[in-house]
């Protein structure tokens, strides 16, 4: 219920200037990366290529390990993490069911959060952005590894 509100509150904030819409959607996506389960962390921080065929050998590489209960406290930070990452996706869900096919015109913020990581990036060839349109064997170039995964897990 408070997922569907937060979707009506945000259509009839969109006209309106100044709108809460941008910071809502920064919230939200921020939101999505807080189960530690689900998103995977950054291991190197001084990491500045990711291999998208890397990445798509993960996605096939079987199924995931839960890492064991070291205690408590650690028990009750996953708990939060999942039920937030839980609202979050069901607030991006009841958006999307409510702006359908306006979803990015509307909320223009919500591409950008989901493509900001992308839009800093260098393909393989040394050019701005990524020029072809098969991403196989393209090499990402980011100072911010953790970035561009939560853009991937938004």
């Amino acid at each position: 219920m408070a997922a569907d509100a937060l979707a009506e509150t945000m259509s009839q904030c969109v006209g309106r200037r100044p709108s809460p819409n941008e910071k809502l959607i920064n919230r939200i996506c921020f939101l999505t990366c807080a189960d530690p389960v689900e998103t995977p962390q950054a291991t190197s921080a001084n990491a500045t290529s990711i291999n998208l065929d890397d990445i798509e050998a993960l996605k096939t590489s079987g199924s995931r390990q839960r890492v064991p209960i070291v205690s408590t406290a650690e028990e009750r930070s996953r708990l939060e993490g999942a039920i937030t990452k839980r609202g979050a996706e069901l607030a991006l869900k009841f958006l999307c069911a409510k702006f359908e096919g306006s979803l990015f015109e509307k909320l223009p913020k919500l591409w950008d959060c989901l493509t900001e990581a992308l839009k800093l990036s260098t393909s393989s060839n040394g050019a701005q952005g990524i020029e072809s349109s098969s991403f196989s064997g393209t090499i990402i170039q980011h100072g911010e590894p953790q970035a561009l995964i939560n853009n991937m897990q938004a």
